[in-house]
């Protein structure tokens, strides 16, 4: 007892189990957590509740018993109790002291020794998953454990309630409520006998179970009796009956372990035991086993149970896979198990099927144990073979069924064997242990090595020694089990000598072929067969082996293939047998046809093969064959019919042709005619009619042999034609009536002479090339032979056009040959478009398209025959547009000829061009790619016209050897003649093609006349002295204020911001003006050593916030002030005189001037307002702005502009300000060159967006897609001109509007572009009918669109500067989306208005024109842009010529525009007289309709206005009476 208190208070109890006094708060929680720790080691470490037994039982056995007792333990169970037993010595105080702790287990330092398990010392703790309290009882000690107590898995308490046993350690064991105790009886009682195979100590284990309501004992009792050293049997009693006995032999084997595990530290050594299950008659028992760690521990797929000092899982339930310790001990079970099969294989029941142990399906850990086991035994002598003799087991085979006689023989003898393999004993159940002798490396016997063996064989002529079945099964196999490639034998079976032959000897497989059953011949003397001995029946498996091999039936066939194949040499009389017994047996199935390899006899009794004789036959006309083939070889006479059936000659010559190939006709010799056939022809060529009378015989058959080179051999046979020349036959025609009809030039066709030339029968010729009607071929041959006869162009011309219908109508005869005709040959012919005839040019396929740019004339071929685009382009397949490459090999072609010289002005044309063209391409978006990877073959190319010395003079030049100025014109004209410079022209300008300049194909970058390149520098000498009343002039506030409002009224917002000159103007309130000496210019270029200095006569310098003049005194003092005006005026873009005038008028004058023309004031802080302002000033004003001269907007602007004007007036101290103003003041102010710089503003603002304005139009309008209205206006009502008014018209407006749905009021004012006025004197005519009130009233459903008619009113109204820059920004519009269009086919020619002399950059415009651009659609584009592809096509190269009128706003698209007088007369002279759209228009009037000019640009179209208001979609609308006079519509 005192052990038991001394225990309590180590754990800081008192001996009745209450806490200490002493204990202090730190040793109550470590209490708590050792108590909670044993809770979870009793609960979570193992997953079994009955695993507690386990450990009881690993305890017995450790215990130490006395030597006159068998080690027992009992098990009881009694309703919630168990009672364990063991009869050993009983506990110490070392005992009771381990029991009560965790870790101290008292078998440690044995284990360490002996190498047993307990490492853990916790193995009693779960007795705590199933018990709540624990009874102990041995020797002198009793005490319990409380489980729920304070630490009462490990505190005892001091019991006496149970007595001791005396020679037992008794455990009472009082089972939780929670325990499910049925579960844990089958747990128990489930207790197998293996438990006991590796226990050192225990061999007995005893259960009684109370069970049921009586509680009747169930006995179980498992036993382990230890029979001999090896062999240990186990048994199980269930109530005194043995249920089970098995027995094991026990093998053991002492291994190295890993020294290193701190688990088992100081154990060199280990000992590994498998036990192998044998049944009763000593074989191996196959069922699952566990593996062992002294306790069970788990299955892994093994036939034998392992016991190995494993490190396990804290469950117990696994062993640890990646532990190092296991994974030696794994090798020393594959060590150990070797040692086995050693003892098996001596073994008397084992020694055959040992194997069964070997693990299939080991599983875990034990995988890399299988293996190993395999891979061992693989390389030992395990397995025995036939002659008992131990071999690997990769050297032993089986022999399949298939390779048996019927008494169980192999077909090959061991000895025959391939090297190194060996029968495996038949005392193996080979059957049954496949799977184990097969992973080991046993084979079957493979069907290579039952070939090697048939060879061994037949080298030592071992089958003439073998039986009948034998030959049987062989044959049998290899003809149904071998497999054939192309359903021929391998090598191996046809190198076999296993035919047996009727002389005794063998041959061989391959030579089956050689070889034929036995059978009764004819001509057998004459053949030579050799035949397979007759024990060979033909109804067994040897006869079809060897039919498959090529073993024939000495037949009829068999027989005359062995004449055709052995080519013996024959008499004259066995060859005609020969040839009457192929004669006999030709209908026979199968039988060989002898053509081309029967030799005959011919006339000399040589042989010849039948295709090379011919037989003498009468031809149609009555003479003999041999007549016309004198020197050829016939037929041997003696080859007559066979006389034993009646045969008649007929059907003899008949085979005699049909199947030897003897010819009754002139010969074919691979397709081609042979040396007697050319000679008949030659020899007939005087007589056509005979030749192809013969060859009509023949053709039928001839046909069929000859090739195309035979054809067109025969084709090119001359003969003598009608008209006494000679020709080959493909260069002639049939004289028939079809032929005689067409119009074709005597020299082109020639006709023969043969009877009645339109019988069918002489259709055959059309094969050879003649003419024999005009069907597709026909006109292929005409135009093919109108290239060598060279009529009159005229004839040419007109016979060419007419083939070219012929072949488009007929194209479906045969649209393969017509299209290699033309691929082949240069059938295309290009006639110039002035019909001189002068230039006609065969061309072909490869070298010619159907349109493209007028440069690329030489190989166009649209133009010369225009409307039939369908035949070449769809039908041909000629290219319909000339590729990028087409334009580069043109400049590259004019590059060449013309290096290094001048360069012509046509050439000059052409290469502009071209270059505008290239420019097109490398501005499209997205990039034309194809057009640009053509582009890099000009790279280093001299393509670029350039000046050297005179404008007369150019030569082209690479991008490196020129200069390109495009802004500094004095340096260009100073450079001019002194370095090359790139030539341009109004067509050819810096702008159309600086894509091109700017590429990246170029190796070099274009050299600008531009620093770094150019030099520019200034040098100011002499004294300066300031001249202050100069300055003064510009520098006032007030008229610095006038001209920003001028510079920025026609500017928006953002543009006023982005100005230069308005940025300049801010500037000049710090002007200075000084006198100097002299201004001398110096322009360098370096790169070609040129300085030149030149003396100004002003110059202007400008810093960041001031701007000086600089005058040389030099200059009279009368022009100082231009020189300041024209200075400043460059960098305000005005002109120089306005700005003058500017600087000298008086302030009212000004103010005046200003509101007249609609300009408000702009603030001096314009570029610092606010957005609101900004707003106002453009958003609020616009619709003035766009009516510049209605009275509103002039009340609001005077208003304005006397507000301001007094106000910056009040701000000009010392100024004096005249009330009148003179009237040359006025017109000072009022001259028009101020327009040019309202011009130039407008226009820069506009390029500035040139580069991304949409190119398609907004809508494209027709006469049909516009609506009819009601009633259509009378066609001779719409030639009006205006009349005298019959009251005051002197406030009214015209206008022409496009039906809307609800009618609209004419607009009163415009700011069209319409902006010169026509006399009054154009404005007057008969008043016969008025149409205004007829077009007010109706409707339509389609927007209105206005088109003022001029009036007298409009006639004398004043146009503002505003309206004439929409007009010209119009314009210049419409040239960039034509340029863009039209590509390098659109220049400043096409566009023929005056206003494009107000351009800058472009001529003024001389010249009558019809409208405002005129441009010839050559390449039909802008056609199938506004009419549709479908036209352009029905109108190929037939398209118009567009006369296209502008009409612009910076408005929207829906207000209304003027049209005068000129231009209706205009629109009616160019309307078209159809509204069909099947003939082309040679001209058609457009109106262009441009809004938003001056924001974002758009445009519709109006194709031929005047039939639009002839339809009605179109509206006149005018105040002004309309009258029509007869005489107008009579000339009209």
């Amino acid at each position: 007892m005192d052990i038991i208190q001394g225990i309590n208070r180590s754990h800081g109890l008192a001996a009745d189990q209450t806490q200490g006094s002493n204990v202090d708060a730190v040793v109550v929680a470590l209490r708590g957590k050792l108590e909670r720790a044993c809770e979870r080691l009793s609960k979570d470490l193992y997953n079994s509740q009955s695993h507690f037994i386990l450990e009881f039982v690993q305890n017995a056995d450790d215990n130490h018993y006395d030597s006159n007792v068998v080690p027992t333990l009992n098990l009881r169970m009694r309703d919630r109790e168990m009672v364990i037993e063991c009869n050993e010595k009983g506990f110490d105080e070392d005992n009771v002291k381990a029991i009560c702790d965790i870790g101290a287990s008292t078998k440690a330092k044995a284990k360490k020794v002996e190498g047993y398990i307990g490492e853990k010392g916790i193995g009693f703790k779960a007795v705590f998953v199933v018990a709540q309290q624990v009874h102990v009882a041995s020797r002198h000690f009793m005490f319990r454990f409380e489980r729920d107590g304070t630490l009462g898995m490990i505190n005892p308490i001091w019991d006496t309630s149970y007595p001791i046993n005396h020679g037992w350690t008794t455990f009472h064991l009082q089972l939780a409520p929670v325990v499910d105790r049925s579960d844990l009886e089958e747990q128990i009682g489930g207790i197998q006998p293996s438990l006991l195979l590796f226990l050192r100590k225990l061999r007995s284990i005893d259960i009684d179970i109370a069970k049921g309501k009586k509680k009747r004992s169930s006995l179980v009792s498992v036993r382990r009796i230890d029979e001999s050293d090896d062999i240990i049997r186990l048994e199980r009693h269930e109530n005194s009956r043995c249920v089970l006995k098995r027995r094991y032999i026990v093998v053991k084997k002492m291994v190295n372990t890993y020294v290193h595990e701190e688990k088992r530290k100081g154990i060199e050594q280990s000992e590994i035991i498998l036990a192998f299950p044998i049944n009763d008659d000593g074989q191996p028992e196959t069922t699952e086993q566990y593996v062992h760690a002294f306790l069970p521990v788990a299955t892994y797929g093994l036939n034998f149970v392992v016991q190995g000092d494993f490190l396990t899982s804290s469950s117990r339930e696994d062993i640890i896979a990646d532990s190092q310790w296991n994974r030696v001990l794994l090798e020393g079970v594959t060590a150990t198990f070797l040692v086995a099969v050693a003892r098996f294989r001596q073994h008397h029941d084992l020694r055959d099927s040992w194997m069964r142990y070997i693990p299939l399906n080991a599983r875990g850990p034990f995988k890399a144990v299988q293996d190993s086991i395999f891979q061992s035994l693989r390389t030992q002598r395990v397995l025995r073979d036939v002659l008992d003799n131990d071999q690997l087991p990769t050297n032993l085979i089986t022999i399949p069924t298939d390779f048996q006689l019927s008494r169980g023989d192999p077909l090959i003898d061991a000895s025959d064997l391939p090297p190194s393999k060996y029968y495996i004993s038949s005392s193996y159940d080979v059957d049954r242990d496949w799977v184990y002798l097969s992973k080991l490396g046993v084979t079957a016997m493979s069907t290579q090595q039952f070939l090697e063996g048939l060879r061994t064989m037949d080298r030592r002529n071992g089958f003439a020694r073998c039986s009948e079945e034998w030959h049987e099964i062989v044959c049998r196999y290899l003809r149904v089990n071998v497999s054939r490639r192309r359903g021929r034998f391998d090598r191996d079976i046809l190198n076999l000598r296993i035919l047996p032959l009727a002389d005794g000897t063998w041959g061989h497989a391959a030579s089956a072929s050689e070889y034929c059953f036995p059978a009764d011949l004819d001509l057998s003397h004459l053949v030579g067969l050799t035949f397979i001995s007759s024990e060979v029946r033909s109804y067994t498996s040897r006869y079809a082996f060897f039919e498959a091999l090529g073993v024939r039936p000495a037949n009829a066939t068999v027989v005359a293939n062995h004449i055709l194949q052995s080519h013996r040499a024959y008499t004259l009389s066995d060859m005609v047998r020969i040839a009457h017994f192929f004669f006999n047996h030709r209908d026979d199935r199968g039988f060989p046809s002898p053509k081309s390899r029967l030799f005959v006899m011919d006339e000399g009794e040589d042989e010849a093969l039948g295709h090379e004789l011919y037989l003498d036959v009468t031809l149609a006309d009555g003479q003999s064959l041999r007549s016309l083939l004198p020197h050829t070889r016939f037929l041997h006479s003696a080859y007559i019919p066979p006389s034993a059936y009646q045969t008649s000659l007929a059907s003899w010559r008949s085979w005699l042709q049909d199947h030897l190939g003897i010819h009754t006709r002139p010969r074919i010799v691979n397709g081609r005619m042979s040396q007697e056939f050319r000679e008949m022809t030659q020899s007939l060529s005087h007589a056509p009619g005979r030749l192809l009378g013969v060859l009509r015989q023949c053709w039928p058959i001839v046909s069929e042999e000859l090739s195309q080179d035979g054809l067109g051999q025969l084709s090119q046979v001359a003969v003598v034609c009608t008209d006494g020349t000679q020709h080959k036959l493909a260069e002639t025609a049939l004289q028939r009536r079809s032929l005689k009809l067409m119009q074709i030039p005597s020299q082109s066709i020639h006709f023969i002479d043969v009877s009645n030339p339109d019988d069918k029968q002489w259709d055959f010729l059309g094969e050879l090339g003649v003419m024999l009607e005009p069907n597709a071929h026909a006109w292929l041959e005409v135009l093919k032979r109108l290239q060598t006869t060279e009529p009159a162009p005229v004839t040419l011309t007109r016979v060419v056009k007419e083939a070219y219908k012929q072949l488009d109508a007929r194209f479906n005869e045969a649209p393969d040959d017509i299209r290699r005709a033309f691929r082949e040959h240069p059938l295309l012919l290009r006639t110039p478009r002035d019909d001189t005839f002068t230039k006609l040019q065969w061309v072909g396929m490869n070298a010619a398209y159907w349109q493209g740019p007028s440069y690329l004339e030489d190989i166009l071929i649209g133009p010369s025959h225009p409307g039939m685009t369908d035949f070449f382009v769809e039908k041909l397949r000629l290219p319909s547009l000339a590729p990028p490459s087409a334009v580069i090999d043109r400049l590259l072609r004019i590059a060449e000829t013309h290096a290094d010289k001048n360069l012509p002005k046509s050439e000059r044309s052409v290469v502009e061009e071209i270059l505008l063209t290239l420019a097109w391409w490398c501005a499209q978006s997205p990039r034309n790619v194809a057009a640009i990877s053509e582009l890099k073959r000009l790279r280093d190319k001299a393509i670029f016209p350039v000046w050297l010395t005179t404008a007369e003079t150019v030569t082209l030049r690479s991008v490196d050897g020129f200069y390109v100025h495009r802004s500094c014109r004095v340096a260009e004209e100073k450079l001019r003649g002194r370095v090359p410079l790139l030539a341009t022209t109004p067509r050819l300008r810096i702008p159309n093609i600086k894509p091109l300049l700017d590429s990246e194909i170029w190796p070099t970058p274009i050299k600008y006349l531009e620093p770094p390149v150019l030099e520019v520098n200034h040098e100011v000498r002499g004294q300066a002295d300031a001249v202050p009343s100069l300055g003064g002039l510009y520098t006032d506030p007030y008229r610095l204020q006038v001209l920003l409002s001028i510079l920025g009224h026609t500017l928006s917002d953002r543009a006023q911001r982005e100005s230069n000159e308005l940025r300049f103007l801010t500037k000049m309130s710090s002007l200075s003006v000084y006198m100097v000496d002299a201004i001398v210019e110096t322009i360098s270029l370096l790169a070609e050593n040129f300085s030149e200095e030149t003396e100004l006569p002003s110059h202007l310098e400008e810093t960041t916030d001031a701007v000086v003049v600089l005058v040389a005194r030099t200059l009279s003092s009368k022009y100082t002030e231009t020189e300041v005006a024209l200075q400043l005026s460059r960098r305000l873009r005005m002109d120089p005189l306005a700005l003058m005038n500017y600087t000298k008028a008086s302030p009212e004058l000004l103010d005046h001037i200003l509101a007249s023309k609609g300009i408000d004031h702009l603030p001096a802080d314009y570029s610092e307002a606010s957005e609101e302002d900004n707003k106002f000033a453009w958003d609020q004003d616009q619709d003035l702005q766009q009516m510049p001269n209605s009275p509103q907007a002039a009340n609001v602007r005077t208003t304005r502009s006397n507000r301001r004007a007094s106000r910056l007036r009040g701000a000009t101290s010392g100024s004096t300000v005249a009330t009148t103003a003179s009237l040359s003041e006025q017109r000072l102010l009022d001259e028009p060159q101020s327009l040019g710089d309202q011009v130039n503003d407008a226009i820069y603002s506009l390029e500035e967006h040139l580069g991304s304005v949409p190119l398609d139009a907004d809508a494209v309008y027709t006469a049909d897609s516009l609506e009819d209205t009601p009633s259509e206006v009378d066609l001779s009502s719409l030639m009006t001109s205006l009349s005298r008014p019959k009251t005051s018209v002197s406030s009214t407006r015209g206008s022409m509007q496009k039906r809307a749905d609800t009618p609209q009021s004419a607009m009163t004012t415009s700011e069209e572009s319409d902006w010169a006025s026509e006399s009054l004197s154009e404005t007057t005519a008969e008043v016969n009918s008025t149409v205004g009130g007829t077009m007010a009233g109706t409707t339509s459903t389609i927007a209105s669109f206005v088109a003022s008619l001029a009036s007298t009113a409009a006639a004398e109204a004043a146009v503002s500067d505003y309206q004439i820059v929409n007009g010209i920004l119009g314009e210049r519009y419409a040239y960039a989306i034509f340029s863009k269009l039209l590509g390098s086919s659109f220049g400043p020619d096409n566009w023929t208005s005056e206003l494009r002399g107000q351009v800058p950059g472009f001529t003024h415009y001389e010249g009558g024109s019809l409208a405002d651009f005129r441009c010839p659609d050559d390449d039909g584009i802008l056609t199938g842009l506004w009419y549709g592809g479908e036209v352009k096509r029905r109108w190929q190269f037939e398209w118009p010529t567009f006369h296209i009128e502008v009409k612009s706003t910076s408005g929207s698209g829906e207000q209304p525009f003027h049209m005068k007088r000129a231009q209706l007369r205009t629109a009616l002279q160019l309307t078209g007289q159809s509204e069909s759209l099947e003939s082309p228009p040679r001209h058609v009037y457009v109106l262009m309709r441009v809004f938003n000019i001056r924001t974002r640009p758009g445009y519709k179209i109006f194709l031929d206005p005047h039939r639009c208001v002839y339809k009605g979609g179109l509206v006149i609308e005018s105040d002004v009476e309309i009258s029509v006079s007869t005489n107008v519509l009579r000339t009209a």
